[in-house]
Formats: C-alpha cells, structure tokens, sequence
C-alpha cells in the first residue's frame, strides 16, 4: 500500500466495504511508516470509520480511543524521558496506536461474523497488584498486602518500616553491627512494590523478585542483591558506592537512575542506564554504561552494549507494557508474571514480533485480544493457563 492506496482504502472504509485482506496490507503499511505519519495515518482512519455507514465507532472502541487519549496525555508527563523526550513521547504514542488500532477494527467486525460472547473477554483474570512478603533479619515475615498502612515493626535499635499504600520505608540505626544481617522483600507473581531504602534510595520492584539489603550499610559501601527485576533511583552519596549484586555481576554507582532485570529463566540478564553512569562487573571485566545504553550480560558473562530507548525497559513502573518487536515467548513471559498465569504452546511457537504498549492494569482477555490482532498468534484461557496457538 502506499498514499495512493490508502486514499482507496479510506473509501471503502467510508462505505463500510473493506474486508480482511484490505485490514492486513494497511497494518503491514502502518509498520513502514515513521510515528509521526503514523498518528497522522491512524487519525484519518479513524475519521473515516466514524463517516462510515456504521456512522459511529461501537461502544467499546470508544472506550479504547478514551483510553488512547488518556495515554497519549499521561506518558509525556512521566519524569523517565531523557533529551529525547518529545520524539520518544511521539514513538510512544505510535506504538500504542499501533498495538490498539488493528482492535478498532477486528472487536466490532469479528463480533458480528462468530456472535458470540468472546472467549477470551469471558475469562476474567486480574492484573497484578502491589503486594509483597517481608521478611526481617531475625526470621519473622510480613505478608504487606494485609498489613495495615502506618509503622509495621520497630525494635530496641529504633530501626523499623513504615507502609503507606504499596510503598515500604526503612529506617535503619546508625550504628554498625558486628555482623551482617539482611532483611527481604519478596514480591509474587502478580506482585510488585516500592521500597525506600535507609541513604534515600528508592527501589521499584516488580513481579517474581527479590531484594535482600542488609539491617545497616557498610561504612563506604551500599550493597543490595537481587534476584529479578528493579529500577533502582540511587541518592547520590559520594563517599559510598551502591553495589547490585546479581547472579551473572555487580552493577556499582554513586547516583543514578537505571533498571535491572537478573530472571533465572531468562538467558541474559540486562542493565538499563536512564541517566548517570554505572559500571558492569563480572568475570570478563569491568564495562561503563551511559545514559542510553542497556548492557546485555549472557550465561557465559559474555557483555553486550546497545543503544536503546530506555523508556521500553522501565515503562512497567508506571503501569505499562512496553514491547519493541519482542518475540511471543519474551512477552508471554512478562504476561506470565504479572498476572500469575502458566503459559503453554500447541504446535510450534509463533514467529511474530509484537510492537506497542498496553497498560498493565487491563485484565488479561483485553491484553490478548490485542495480540490476537497483531496477526500470527491465537490465544486461548483454561483456568489459570493461557494456550497460545501459532
């Protein structure tokens, strides 16, 4: 397709003629196309759907345009975006038109072919939420999604932690201990949580993780392990290094802002930089990130840099996901965790690539019929198992 066509294409969308083959060539072309011409695109689309015989788009595609405008409103705000923040706020807004437009078409058009309740939309799965264990230095554990908001624990030391609505606050002494000790934030699958660490460090942490920091700092030395995802916004002290401790290398830094994610099942581990700096160590050796740069680290320590949007990596604490042509598995992964679901494959995995932004907060039905309508992938829900069909 190209301008000529689309002007074609636009007609037989104003007399409600177009068909399934016409939707997949104006997709494929929407792909080709910069995101500022895209919007354009979508907009007169939208346009001439809403002069079609059909007169008015149905009830639930308004509910996703309303819900397109809010996030077009919302993103641009988030204080994440770097000096590229208007272009990026123009990918962004593209990428989730892109993932939600082909719904505007095949929810009201696939509705009328099989008229009947949509499966997917029937089975009503919850997102995550913010919930999380805490388990202290001397064993005890704090399930927080059932802890009162106000101060949880505090001892003869005057440490203790304080909840208020998904967030943890520590407040540690200020004397040394004779040996190290650790508290543990534990988040579940369909879990996640924010913790402010004693120097002012605040720690996003999201599904299936884990965070072990100890009862009290090293003089010199701010060290975390973790096991999973976090974005971490580092309170700069100069005279003591924040060290994350993972299972393939330590990212240490005096002040920054960046994400990690160290999944087990995962076969590389990334750092993300937004802005600062942090250095990668491992057994290969030492590598300086910049603002921009994510750092992939394989099974064999084996590190690579890229230049990256760093919004695709830290979007899932604001309430999104964000994919850039990631595979079925990588974002059935992400789906996996976050809504506490099992994930299985009939036939041989899918080779799409799925591009766009959703909101994490949607039920999982809505999240799948918009890769449904990305094309090349079937999803079906039993219980608490998605099958994805090829």
């Amino acid at each position: 397709m190209n301008h000529y066509g689309f002007d074609q294409f636009l007609d037989k969308v104003r007399l409600n003629r177009q068909n399934d083959a016409d939707m997949e060539e104006f997709r494929l072309w929407l792909t080709t196309l910069n995101p500022d011409e895209a919007l354009v695109v979508l907009d007169q689309y939208e346009q001439a759907f809403r002069a079609s015989a059909s007169n008015a788009l149905p009830v639930d595609v308004e509910n996703m345009v309303f819900s397109i405008e809010m996030t077009l409103v919302k993103i641009p705000e988030k204080r994440l975006f770097t000096t590229k923040k208007l272009r990026l706020g123009f990918k962004i807004a593209a990428s989730f038109l892109l993932l939600t437009f082909v719904a505007l078409y095949y929810y009201p058009h696939t509705s009328r072919r099989h008229g009947t309740k949509d499966v997917l939309a029937a089975q009503k799965i919850e997102p995550g939420k913010n919930k999380a264990l805490l388990k202290l230095a001397d064993g005890s554990i704090i399930d927080l999604d059932t802890a009162a908001d106000g101060e949880i624990t505090r001892n003869s030391l005057q440490t203790g932690f304080h909840k208020q609505k998904g967030f943890l606050s520590y407040q540690a002494a200020n004397t040394q201990t004779k040996s190290r000790k650790y508290n543990i934030l534990v988040t579940p699958r369909g879990g996640q949580f924010k913790l402010q660490l004693p120097d002012g460090t605040n720690v996003w942490l999201n599904a299936s993780s884990q965070l072990r920091f100890p009862t009290v700092f090293d003089a010199g030395m701010r060290e975390v392990i973790l096991n999973g995802e976090a974005y971490f916004e580092v309170a700069k002290n100069s005279k003591s290094s924040f060290i994350v401790k993972t299972n393939r290398g330590d990212i240490r830094v005096l002040g920054t802002r960046f994400n990690v994610s160290s999944y087990q099942t995962d076969p590389y581990f990334t750092t993300t930089l937004v802005d600062g700096s942090v250095q990668i160590e491992n057994g290969s050796g030492h590598t300086l990130l910049w603002p921009g740069q994510q750092a992939q680290v394989d099974s064999l320590a084996k590190i690579q840099i890229n230049e990256v949007e760093t919004a695709y990596a830290v979007a899932w604490k604001d309430g999104y996901f964000m994919f850039n042509k990631e595979t079925i598995h990588e974002v059935m992964q992400k789906i996996a965790r976050w809504y506490n679901v099992e994930v299985h494959y009939e036939g041989p995995e899918p080779k799409t690539k799925i591009w766009g932004t959703v909101s994490r907060f949607d039920q999982v039905g809505d999240v799948l019929h918009m890769l449904e309508a990305t094309g090349g992938v079937k999803c079906k829900i039993i219980g608490r198992r998605i099958i994805v069909e090829g």
